[in-house]
């Protein structure tokens, strides 16, 4: 089966965001396609200037957080019901994964938590980053921890950007 995606303009921006997208309606594919996407409005706000650009950034939240409730039920790494990465926007990743009957762990990178600035390699294709990334991309060795609805890297600047808010939990029973 394959699935008909893409996302059109917004807040009167003349021009279309995104292509309509044709996916194989496998998980990965679609994670991926959605994280592509979601970059493209990410890079359209900053485009887009005054009233017009903040009704486009709340649009564009919105459009991120339907699709992030797609990925949620998309983004277990595969590894049975004892543990994976979660998608998590904006939430503490003790208390999110506590919500799960599950407990906030390291994953193989040694990450607990990953955002736009702290990606973790074992992360990927399984969440999405809502919020934008900043920085090298995803890293094989990270020891990211959560700190309120941001994650945090050891001695990186904790200035809440967008990029700082969490996006995914690793969780294990």
């Amino acid at each position: 089966m394959r699935l008909f995606l893409g996302i059109l303009a917004m807040c009167g921006v003349s021009a279309v965001i995104a292509e309509p997208i044709i996916v194989d309606a496998d998980p990965q594919a679609l994670v991926r396609m959605i994280e592509d996407n979601t970059m493209i409005l990410d890079a359209t706000a900053e485009d887009v200037h005054g009233f017009q650009r903040r009704r486009l950034a709340d649009k564009i939240d919105r459009v991120a957080e339907k699709l992030s409730r797609i990925a949620d039920r998309l983004s277990h790494d595969g590894g049975g019901d004892d543990c994976g990465w979660f998608q998590a926007n904006a939430m503490e990743c003790v208390s999110f994964c506590r919500s799960r009957g599950m407990i906030n762990a390291l994953s193989p990178e040694g990450a607990q938590c990953v955002s736009g600035e702290s990606q973790a390699l074992s992360a990927v294709g399984k969440i999405v980053y809502t919020y934008g990334t900043w920085g090298g991309g995803p890293q094989a060795s990270i020891s990211s921890q959560s700190n309120g609805a941001y994650c945090y890297r050891p001695g990186q600047k904790k200035d809440n950007d967008r990029t700082d808010i969490t996006v995914g939990c690793f969780c294990r029973r």
